[in-house]
């Protein structure tokens, strides 16, 4: 059975933290594979370290070689790094404020062609339309609004 690593980055919100994990343990299944999901704390700060360890959740460590660096360039040098040192078959990157429907991990995988990062968009509001397979909704700017 192939395996499905979901990886999520986390800086310094343990509210998304606690969402992205929820999103991840709800709608992180997909028919025929085996999948788990890793945070990876990107130069995270302490309260977000201690919530991980204290939680036992399924995490690794990051921090950037240049901490001064322009912030983009560190996250996806952090992204390189949660997909380089993935021991799955398949890495799916998201991010820790994306929210899930049921099946969107079966229905993203159906187009994976073996040589692709299969990947889910966010488009931040007013940004870009949906697709033709898309949803938009406001779901709020906090995790409390969402729920």
């Amino acid at each position: 059975m192939k395996t499905v690593e979901i990886v999520c980055l986390i800086f310094k919100s343990v509210a998304y933290l606690k969402h992205i994990i929820d999103q991840a343990e709800r709608y992180g299944h997909a028919d025929g594979y085996e999948v788990a999901y890793r945070i990876v704390a990107n130069d995270a700060t302490e309260k977000v370290l201690n919530y991980l360890k204290d939680n036992n959740i399924n995490h690794s460590v990051f921090n950037n070689p240049d901490p001064n660096e322009y912030y983009i360039n560190r996250v996806y040098r952090a992204y390189n790094y949660a997909i380089s040192s993935s021991k799955a078959d398949i890495v799916c990157p998201i991010n820790s404020d994306f929210a899930f429907s049921p099946r969107w991990l079966d229905n993203l995988l159906k187009h994976y062609d073996g040589t692709t990062i299969p990947a889910s968009r966010l488009i931040e509001s007013g940004k870009m339309r949906s697709g033709k397979h898309g949803v938009e909704f406001n779901c709020g700017r906090t995790t409390e609004e969402y729920y």
